[in-house]
């Protein structure tokens, strides 16, 4: 007997390849379909099993304690949080929750750009999931697995990352070899520009095919409010209703479940200016309709003689203020755009671009 050491959990995922259908595993568990995610926090790899436990606790059975208890339903959840995320873990992730993504080769190099938009509810894909605690511990492997939702924030000096992982319940031990991970930077806040236009009253902005990494994709005059931003936090909810896939035939595990209407806000804190302190407030007492980009762009080449730089880019098309508290933050006042994302009836409620050297997710 030896005791398992925390330090050495393991968590793959098949990120680069869907299930086929709803809760049908993956094969095989190997470097073409799956990757192996590591830099999480403490309790990322520590599966939840929310399953439903009934005992005849609520009918009467002549007995004072429990003398009958069942296990119906089986689940299982991962949620999962890079607190400073790569490239990879984002491109990943954001696809396997928003839908869906499309891949673009910087010419003939190991470099590629992955756009990631919000795809049709019904068919928000599905992966496989393994985790081994310890170098001793049981591997357990998972099908069915979709994404909750996503939460991307800065956290001091880099961007955290975070999505809640919900399975079909089906668990059963594996001897598969974990895969390699993907070797990156952790990306930089300080290397992000952060860009706002009020695009009220005028035609839905075009989304270019290939967007710029060191200037706005958003036309028009956007204004660069980087300096002045001290907090972002875009939350995307797919409002899945994991318990309606319990069905006749299927058992003990979910069939196939979907989203509800999805939602999805965003937060910026921004410091006050007299400057411009009533344009802000503007926003929100008109309702003005806003278009706001983050482009994060390390620096780093991610084929020595390509275009492509790691990073990424997130468009936000039309927002729509639903709330400007104030605050201060060191004796300065600040305000905090808090709105949702909204359907422009042209574009993607969001458009988000990440470069890396992986071609393709959820093939």
């Amino acid at each position: 007997m030896s005791l398992i050491i925390h330090y050495l959990d393991k968590l793959m995922l098949s990120t680069l390849k869907a299930e086929s259908a709803y809760a049908t595993e993956i094969t095989p568990w190997d470097a073409t379909t799956c990757q192996s995610l590591i830099d999480y926090d403490d309790a990322s790899a520590h599966e939840l099993y929310d399953d439903t436990i009934v005992a005849n606790t609520d009918v009467v059975t002549g007995k004072e304690l429990i003398s009958h208890q069942e296990m119906p339903r089986q689940s299982v959840r991962i949620n999962y949080n890079e607190p400073r995320v790569k490239p990879n873990t984002l491109a990943g992730l954001m696809a396997l929750t928003l839908g869906t993504v499309a891949s673009t080769q910087d010419g003939i190099l190991i470099a590629y750009r992955h756009k990631i938009t919000p795809g049709v509810g019904t068919a928000i894909p599905s992966i496989g999931a393994q985790a081994k605690h310890g170098s001793n511990g049981v591997q357990y492997k998972y099908t069915g697995m979709k994404s909750e939702s996503f939460t991307l924030s800065d956290n001091a000096p880099y961007f955290r990352f975070q999505s809640g992982l919900i399975g079909s319940g089906h668990r059963e031990t594996a001897t598969d070899a974990f895969v390699a991970s993907v070797d990156e930077n952790w990306l930089r806040w300080g290397d992000a520009k952060i860009y706002l236009r009020d695009v009220t009253g005028i035609s839905p902005l075009s989304i270019p095919s290939t967007p710029s990494q060191t200037a706005s994709n958003l036309g028009g005059s956007p204004i660069n409010i980087s300096t002045r931003v001290l907090s972002w936090n875009l939350t995307w909810n797919n409002n899945l209703v994991p318990d309606f896939g319990y069905r006749a035939s299927t058992g003990l595990y979910r069939g196939n479940f979907h989203p509800t209407k999805r939602s999805a806000t965003i937060a910026l804190t921004i410091e006050c200016d007299s400057a411009d302190e009533a344009t802000h407030l503007g926003y929100y007492f008109t309702q003005a309709q806003l278009a706001i980009e983050l482009n994060l762009n390390s620096g780093t080449l991610i084929a020595a003689t390509g275009a492509f730089k790691y990073g990424m880019i997130v468009m936000l098309p039309r927002i729509q203020l639903t709330a400007m508290p104030r605050g201060e933050t060191n004796q300065l006042e600040n305000l905090t755009f808090t709105g949702v994302l909204m359907d422009d009836t042209t574009n993607p409620s969001c458009a988000i671009f990440v470069y890396d050297n992986v071609p393709a997710y959820l093939a």
